[in-house]
């Protein structure tokens, strides 16, 4: 932390011991209104904060997503690129929405 630790309790309304508690992982905030000021006067997100805090449940971790199919990527690729015309958009949409349905009917056929 580049600022004092008496100086940055100062600043948050908290004594040096409490930030050096903090800091130390001995003591965590007794309010999110601690945390809040923290999160403001380190400029950390206060979302994140109060999860580390323990004040509000922290974001499950994503599972990993399996690759793309090559041309699948590539019809991704083209929705994203600004050279795409906004028929070629329409077009890949409606030809990713049918592919969609053609899955569930297969997947419902299998399943029944």
């Amino acid at each position: 932390m580049s600022l004092d630790k008496t100086a940055f309790g100062r600043r948050i309304g908290v004594d040096r011991g409490t930030v050096h508690r903090w800091e130390s992982g001995r003591f965590r905030p007794k309010s999110a209104d601690d945390v809040a000021r923290f999160a403001e006067g380190t400029g950390v997100d206060l979302h994140e904060a109060l999860a580390a805090a323990g004040f509000i449940p922290s974001a499950p971790e994503r599972p990993a997503r399996p690759p793309l199919d090559p041309d699948l990527a590539w019809l991704a690729a083209r929705l994203q690129d600004p050279t795409t015309s906004a028929t070629e958009r329409d077009l890949i949409r409606a030809t990713v929405r049918h592919l969609a349905r053609l899955a569930d009917a297969d997947d419902q056929r299998r399943a029944g």
